[in-house]
């Protein structure tokens, strides 16, 4: 009777283990696991791994997606700059037209300048030219009324100032409109004293006539045997009302080490409207 009591305990208490392995794997949202089973899960040690290998692969999978958006918006970037570059050249090629040079018809000129002159020019030589110019001018306009004898002045003031004995001149007079450019010592002349009618726009510069010339020069560019003047010159009427006029002079020394212009461009000052 007392070992049959220790039987029945025995299996009570077997039974009583079975049940609670159940309850708690059930509490722990995991399936029971029979006895034969866990010692195969204990010797193969991949089936615990499998979650941290699960969070590996995901983090590698993140990451990849990290880089893949990071190299798109490199991408939209890149593209956006190629764009903006695409619509700047765009806007150079449309511009590009609107820039035209006309230079079939310029008459080219080399002068010969002197290869054996090589003292170089200097201020005072400038100067002292401008001061003959204006005084020409001036002896000019006290000979109206006398064309024979303003015109052989206005002769003798180009032909000693003036470098078209050596070869052409750069010479934009100031009030000079249908031919404003006088390249040869016949148009120069008729600016100066008309009278020639291939320039019917002239009426005689310096037949106006003109009392005073006054010269001030903003720079003056020492450059070797050639020089360049800048700046205002007034000239003075009988009525001694001064008109301003802009300049800009080129010099070179010719053969004989005399200074010579070889470029006069004068106009009036703007006035805006």
């Amino acid at each position: 009777m007392a070992q049959s009591l220790k039987v029945n305990a025995l299996i009570a208490l077997l039974a009583g283990f079975f049940v609670g392995c159940a309850l708690l794997h059930a509490a722990g949202g995991m399936e029971p696991v029979s006895m034969a089973a866990r010692p195969m899960q204990l010797a193969n040690p991949r089936l615990r791994l499998q979650p941290e290998y699960t969070r590996a692969q995901n983090m590698q999978l993140v990451q990849a997606s990290r880089r893949s958006e990071e190299l798109a918006v490199t991408k939209r970037e890149m593209m956006a700059a190629a764009a903006a570059a695409a619509v700047a050249t765009s806007r150079v090629a449309e511009a590009e037209p609107g820039v035209t040079i006309l230079d079939r018809d310029a008459q080219i000129f080399k002068e010969p300048y002197s290869p054996s002159v090589t003292k170089p020019i200097e201020e005072a030589e400038v100067l002292s030219v401008q001061k003959k110019w204006g005084e020409g001018i001036v002896e000019i306009g006290k000979l109206v009324g006398k064309p024979t004898e303003y015109t052989a002045k206005a002769q003798s003031v180009i032909d000693t100032l003036y470098g078209y004995k050596t070869g052409p001149v750069l010479f934009k007079p100031t009030k000079a409109a249908e031919k404003p450019f006088r390249l040869d010592t016949k148009a120069a002349l008729s600016y100066f004293v008309s009278g020639n009618t291939a320039f019917p726009e002239d009426k005689g510069f310096a037949l106006k006539p003109w009392t005073g010339v006054r010269f001030e020069n903003n720079g003056v560019l020492l450059e070797g045997t050639t020089a360049l003047a800048q700046g205002n010159y007034f000239f003075t009427d009988t009525d001694g009302k001064e008109t301003k006029v802009e300049y800009t002079f080129g010099y070179f020394r010719d053969s004989e080490g005399q200074l010579r212009i070889n470029l006069h461009h004068s106009s009036l000052p703007f006035k805006p409207a």
